[in-house]
């Protein structure tokens, strides 16, 4: 399957984002009502725009960039590993976050960048293994570091992206 094949499946839901590791009847019927809801939100204007342009932009990077030597400089091909991990890390993001700026590196992995101004920049970069490396700049501090996805947004990305659009430093 290719990168661009498994983007689609992520996008239409046909693998879950979240972890669940319920199995009664009634696990299943709390698993079918939060995945109604999060499609309804999703197709709502205000909330859903921000993360269906993301997700456009995660198809069209997973495309352009699934071959070797993609950039012309001997890249890595990004492998559906790495854009798996990107969209279930997407789906994960707060909805009231602006779109970030979404690239292949050349390792394979997938970045999320917001770039506010010179100084304000936070940027994630998502491995096939659930990696998240980061490194921001916030004023005169800088933040960096590597966490690893687990069930929900690790605290330091959080607050990481607090800190960047608080923009009190």
């Amino acid at each position: 399957m290719t990168a661009a094949q498994l983007a689609i499946y992520y996008y239409e839901g046909f693998l879950s984002s979240h972890t669940d590791r319920g199995v009664s009847d009634e696990a299943k019927e709390i698993r079918d009502r939060v995945e109604h809801v999060l499609e309804d939100l999703l197709q709502s204007l205000s909330l859903g725009e921000s993360y269906r342009d993301a997700v456009s932009a995660l198809c069209e990077i997973a495309n352009r960039s699934s071959v070797s030597n993609w950039d012309g400089y001997g890249a890595i091909a990004v492998s559906a590993l790495a854009v798996g991990q990107a969209f279930r890390f997407l789906r994960t993001l707060p909805s009231t976050l602006r779109t970030p700026d979404l690239s292949v590196d050349p390792d394979g992995e997938i970045s999320f960048e917001w770039y506010l101004e010179p100084r304000s920049v936070f940027s994630i970069s998502v491995g096939p293994h659930g990696e998240l490396s980061y490194a921001g700049l916030f004023g005169r501090s800088d933040a960096h570091g590597t966490e690893y996805f687990g069930d929900e947004l690790p605290k330091p990305i959080m607050d990481n992206l607090s800190r960047l659009f608080s923009r009190r430093y």
